[in-house]
């Protein structure tokens, strides 16, 4: 809290038209002393400050605060005061306390902005302000935290309006976090102390643990199937994309078995990571000439875009929450996803690893199916 004495006690000497000289000789100090008081390059010494509150009749608050720090000290007492009350009316103490803090956050935000939100969130709907007001909060938290230079201050503020928002809105903070928290505090852990310490809400927590298994999952396949050669060689263009080489068939291989080990239920969120590479095993297969291999690759394929095509009015297994998913903000995200995967298909189609099969006709057949499927979707 920054000290005001100096200011103050020059507003006083000037209110009253006293002198430096007049006010130094009534406390006993030079008229050099005051001067240094009030530029602020001394303070009085605190056997003084009462003699110069009782001089100028006012109280050791008006002397050492602003008007702002007064009003603050002032609304911290109320609302210790409204919490500690035995007043039976749980409303009156709750749109008291709601007064309180909105005028609190307002006069002072970096330090009570954040716990102005979380007892909102706290508060029994019927009394909560309006969700206007939350949704100002959370667009002016992140710019008020950034404000503060201890990042373990930050870090702690954040962690309690994450504990406190809405399952719905939490994308808000997972978004913020890596530029407001300390580098230690990751979103796994911020979940785990929101669900299983504060909420002990298990279901919660479980799927969070869903989420972030299916996160590393997916990544640790699409980092096998993205890892191409170095050389770009016979590489195609189809439909402005350039189709790169495939990556080695043992990565293709490994991707898939991760897929099964991980993925127990085929109508789940990994279906459409499925699609995409298992026609980019089949194409690996197809490269190196086990075209039976590369058949039954296709022939499964088939099988489960058929599955893919039955799901997409919905009925997808595991959280339905996860931000692939919760980011398509149409109705039917299975048809969404169901078109996207088909496309890619449709473009792998024309890789240059095929061309030794373009007229085998069990592949024309397939591309034909792929092709019938997206015009029907259309």
């Amino acid at each position: 809290m920054e000290l005001k004495i100096g200011k103050t006690i020059k507003e006083l000497r000037t209110e009253r038209g006293i002198t430096m000289a007049e006010l130094a000789d009534a406390l006993s100090v030079t008229p050099q002393s005051v001067s240094r008081w009030e530029s602020g390059t001394s303070y009085p010494d605190i056997e003084m400050l009462p003699r110069i509150a009782d001089y100028f009749s006012v109280s050791l608050d008006k002397l050492m605060l602003d008007s702002d720090e007064i009003t603050i000290k002032r609304l911290v007492a109320e609302l210790a005061k409204v919490r500690s009350s035995l007043d039976g009316d749980a409303s009156r103490r709750q749109k008291k306390e709601m007064e309180l803090l909105k005028q609190l956050s307002q006069l002072d935000p970096r330090q009570y902005i954040t716990h102005y939100f979380a007892c909102l969130k706290a508060f029994n709907n019927s009394y909560r302000i309006y969700d206007a007001e939350l949704d100002r909060l959370r667009r002016e938290i992140p710019k008020v935290l950034s404000s503060i230079e201890n990042v373990r201050e930050r870090t702690r503020k954040l962690s309690n309006v994450i504990f406190a928002e809405d399952e719905d809105k939490l994308y808000i903070w997972k978004s913020v976090l890596p530029s407001l928290a300390d580098d230690m505090a990751t979103w796994e852990e911020m979940m785990f102390w929101r669900y299983g310490k504060v909420l002990h809400d298990k279901d919660g927590w479980r799927k969070q643990q869903e989420e972030n298994a299916y996160l590393q999952i997916r990544k640790l396949i699409t980092t096998l199937a993205d890892n191409i050669p170095e050389k770009h060689e016979n590489c195609r263009s189809v439909d402005r994309c350039v189709l790169l080489p495939l990556p080695p068939l043992v990565n293709m291989l490994a991707a898939k078995q991760i897929l099964d080990t991980f993925s127990r239920d085929v109508k789940d969120a990994f279906l459409w990571l499925r699609l995409c590479i298992e026609i980019q095993l089949a194409g690996a297969y197809c490269r190196e000439g086990q075209y039976d291999a590369m058949h039954q690759s296709l022939v499964q394929l088939k099988e489960h875009v058929e599955i893919a095509y039955a799901l997409r009015e919905g009925g997808m297994t595991l959280y339905a929450s996860h931000p692939v998913l919760a980011s398509v903000k149409e109705e039917n995200v299975s048809r969404y996803l169901l078109i996207n995967a088909l496309y890619y298909i449709d473009i792998e189609i024309e890789r240059p690893e095929f061309d030794a099969v373009r007229e085998d006709k069990s592949f024309t057949e397939f591309c034909k199916y792929i092709r019938a499927y997206i015009k029907e979707l259309n």
